[in-house]
């Protein structure tokens, strides 16, 4: 009699591109400065059969908080707290968290399940560069003190090396359509202020920075299997 086995999904070699999305919380010297923030991104991974993961991924930041607004732009505001733009009316302006980090990182899957050996837990970690900037926005852009390269005396932007841990779950099965992950991750980065000068303190920018974020992270896989071979009969 003819025994019946359940269908085991062997460990492959996959390559698969996967495009994020997820939302962070500052921590350390970033939740001075910047709210929550979104993100959007895209990265690349090889993954083993021995289950070992190895990725090239870049994801851009973007956040509409900006906390204590008026110290950044203090020296060109009149005694009421506005800013005249150059038709000697009061200007619209809007400042917002704008950055990305680039990252090329290692770490294995452990399977939970002997059934699906290429979904489980999945621990890595990265290195990389974090850069983040204050995006001032002016609808019109009729307004020369933020106009221009001017503009960047006052955006305080800053960038360094960072380090990013991830650990999430990945589901990963040829015979499914969705391929996904989902997880925790974390970004600690030292960064720098990389302006020339700065306006509001008037001297050049080099402040240095601990910036810490903590989120959450979700996928959607496009895996690249390797084709099987053409079955050749003989007679």
């Amino acid at each position: 009699m003819q025994k019946n086995h359940a269908q085991v999904d062997s460990s492959d070699f996959i390559a698969f591109f996967h495009i994020n999305t997820g939302y962070q919380l500052p921590m350390a010297d970033m939740k001075e400065r910047f709210g929550g923030n979104a993100i959007v991104g895209a990265g690349f991974t090889i993954k083993t059969k021995s289950n070992w993961t190895f990725d090239l991924s870049y994801n851009y930041m973007f956040g509409s908080i900006v906390k204590n607004e008026v110290q950044y732009l203090q020296n060109i505001l009149t005694d009421e707290g506005f800013i005249i733009d150059g038709n000697g009316e009061i200007a619209e302006v809007k400042m917002m968290e704008r950055g990305w980090n680039a990252f090329v990182g290692a770490g294995k899957i452990f399977p939970v399940s002997a059934s699906k050996k290429n979904s489980g837990i999945w621990f890595k970690t990265s290195f990389g560069l974090l850069e983040h900037r204050i995006m001032i926005h002016n609808p019109k852009n009729v307004t020369p003190q933020i106009k221009g390269d001017y503009k960047k005396g006052y955006d305080k932007l800053s960038n360094g090396l960072a380090l990013n841990p991830f650990v999430g779950y990945v589901w990963l099965n040829k015979k499914q359509i969705i391929n996904t992950y989902i997880g925790v991750e974390m970004i600690a980065a030292w960064t720098e202020g990389r302006r020339s000068y700065n306006f509001v303190e008037a001297n050049q920018e080099k402040e240095k920075r601990f910036d810490m974020v903590l989120g959450i992270k979700a996928g959607w896989i496009i895996p690249v299997y390797k084709r099987e071979p053409d079955p050749f009969y003989f007679k």
